[in-house]
């Protein structure tokens, strides 16, 4: 079977890149991303500019949780997860990141915008929500001095789709692309 990393090496369309990843099993699909190449995430997002995001497709059902998983571009502690939530009526969502490095870095509280500068659904982390379910950790600000500030202090996440449930992202810190990742909706939270 052509991997997803294969099939991106291939140089296939992003339309063809959908079509594979929508056709295989949640857990095949989480095992695809974690396999693809962070060096190689770029030009992924690259191709995908013609499926943007947005929040109310992200988090399609309000008042349920949607878990993300899977890792970005850099060398060391690439793995992460990211839950997040929508409430009944509300336009925007807000999440948190779950990983290795949390228990240092913080819970690394967002929100998800319809941002209209990209035109696409993005992980604002300048801004933090009012009220989260009561089992996600305590919520924090993104500034200050500690290593959270480090990590997502002034990050903005563009999102588009490679998939029905899969997510390529670019990360801003103050307007200068910081990383990539690459995100899939699972069932169970490898990082909860």
């Amino acid at each position: 079977m052509t991997t997803f990393a294969e099939l991106f090496r291939s140089g296939a369309d992003i339309d063809a890149i959908f079509a594979h990843l929508d056709a295989l099993p949640e857990e095949e699909r989480f095992k695809q991303i974690l396999d693809f190449p962070g060096g190689a995430m770029s030009e992924l997002y690259d191709r995908a500019e013609s499926k943007k995001t947005k929040v109310a497709t992200m988090i399609p059902a309000a008042d349920r949780i949607v878990v993300y998983s899977g890792k970005n571009s850099l060398p060391v502690f690439s793995r992460f997860s990211k839950p997040m939530l929508r409430r009944p009526g509300a336009s925007e969502g807000f999440g948190h990141n779950r990983g290795f490095t949390t228990f240092a870095s913080g819970p690394g509280y967002f929100m998800v915008i319809d941002d209209p500068e990209s035109g696409e659904a993005s992980f604002d982390y300048k801004r933090v929500p009012e009220e989260k379910p009561e089992d996600w950790p305590a919520i924090q600000p993104n500034t200050g001095f500690k290593i959270g500030t480090l990590v997502y202090g002034n990050m903005l996440d563009c999102n588009r789709w490679v998939s029905s449930h899969t997510i390529v992202g670019r990360a801003f810190r103050s307007g200068k692309v910081e990383a990539h990742y690459v995100v899939t909706q699972v069932t169970v939270d490898p990082h909860a």
